[in-house]
């Protein structure tokens, strides 16, 4: 049981289609990257619009994601809610760097 609800039967193909849908809402959050900083950031990018939006993905998961798995705002129905905390802190900054390095490499 996660929470208080009961666990859903797996679905054929679950981990997959979860991993395609992650990547391509960070396609998603690529492009706000654009529409925040301009066009111009992919010709001249600088790393702060890349890591605000990282940051924003962060926010996603704490108050959308993880509260409509049942594991409660930034996993605090978890018993490790610190180190879930960590993870996604961190892997979302990296996120926000891939962000950036990727349009160094591509301008």
């Amino acid at each position: 049981r996660i929470g208080s609800r009961p666990r859903a039967a797996s679905a054929a193909g679950e981990l997959a289609i979860g991993w395609i849908c992650h990547y391509l809402i960070g396609i998603a959050f690529a492009g706000i990257v654009l529409a925040i900083a301009g066009a111009g950031w992919a010709r001249n990018p600088t790393f702060l619009p890349a890591l605000i939006v990282g940051w924003a993905t962060i926010g996603c998961g704490w108050f959308i994601l993880q509260p409509g798995m049942g594991f409660g705002v930034a996993a605090s129905k978890r018993p490790n809610p610190g180190q879930i905390r960590l993870v996604g802190l961190v892997n979302h900054v990296v996120f926000g760097l891939g962000l950036y390095l990727t349009a160094l490499l591509t301008r």
